[in-house]
Parts: C-alpha cells; sequence; structure tokens
C-alpha cells in the first residue's frame, strides 16, 4: 500500500506541550522510523486544555499501529482518534 497523509487527534493539557513534542515525536521515530509532526492551537495559548494534532505519512495498517502505540503508552485529556 502506498503512504497517504494520516492524522490522530486528541486533547492535551497545554502545559505539557513541550513533553509531547520532545517525546512523543522522538518515540514516534524511533518505534516506526516515521516522520511525525504535532499542531494546534496550543503552540498559542498554552494555557488549559486543547487539541493536539499529530500528522505523518504512512499507509493504514502502519497508522493503525501508531495509533495504537500512543494510545497505550501515553495519556490524554480525551482518547485519541485516528482521523485518517
Amino acid at each position: 500500500m502506498k503512504d497517504k497523509p494520516q492524522m490522530i487527534r486528541t486533547t492535551i493539557d497545554g502545559t505539557f506541550i513541550n513533553q509531547y513534542v520532545e517525546m512523543l515525536i522522538s518515540a514516534i521515530k524511533r518505534k516506526f522510523n516515521i516522520r511525525a509532526g504535532i499542531e494546534g492551537p496550543l503552540f498559542m495559548d498554552r494555557s488549559g486544555s486543547d487539541e493536539m494534532i499529530i500528522r505523518f505519512l504512512a499507509n493504514d495498517d502502519q497508522a493503525q499501529e501508531v495509533y495504537e502505540f500512543i494510545n497505550s503508552k501515553w495519556q490524554f485529556e480525551s482518547e485519541p482518534q485516528l482521523v485518517s
């Protein structure tokens, strides 16, 4: 299967955005050899909770594995959703 844009959407506490950027992205890179990025309104205002979006290129099977890894190893305020 060909790689396509994938997105995992969840909610986190904005005070922890630096830890997610540093540790989550590195963990995805190490385990799956996939380059991922984080985006969302938390980079503008880190107070409170808001949506975090993890974007990466992968086929559907890899995306499901990344989703399961993130959901089992990381704590979020809302259950992550594999959107694409």
